[in-house]
């Protein structure tokens, strides 16, 4: 089933409509030469906790790159454009079928937010001014 917006989403790391004043994290990559080790955890951990999120909602984004993830004025990241997601209602076994053919080279959204890395650098609010 295709949706036009998850108006059910409710994550601070999940554009509203009504959202002003974003930049892309494609146009802060584009800038600069690198991320700081605690922008980049911070960023990961986010995006992580943004699409667990959507997934307990049974929500699949399917387009996830740096221009779709925007950054507001404290430098949160905020998924956008849900243009192509749709709401899975498959068990979650069929689900990782059809998103990656080989799940063993899959790393759980869940294990990226327990790396040791993520855990030390990330700014646990989600803030990341520059």
């Amino acid at each position: 089933m295709e949706i036009q917006y998850p108006d059910s989403l409710r994550h601070p790391n999940i554009l509203r409509l009504y959202a002003k004043n974003n930049s892309e994290l494609y146009g802060l990559l584009r800038d600069n030469t690198h991320l700081t080790e605690k922008q980049a955890a911070t960023y990961i951990l986010s995006l992580a906790q943004a699409l667990a999120y959507c997934h307990q909602k049974h929500v699949i984004h399917r387009d996830i790159k740096p221009e779709n993830l925007l950054l507001d004025h404290e430098g949160r990241l905020r998924i956008a454009d849900f243009g192509w997601s749709v709401v899975c209602t498959v068990k979650h076994q069929e689900t990782n079928n059809h998103l990656v053919k080989d799940s063993s080279k899959r790393l759980s959204l869940e294990k990226i937010m327990e790396q040791p890395w993520i855990i030390k650098n990330a700014d646990p609010s989600g803030i990341c001014n520059n």
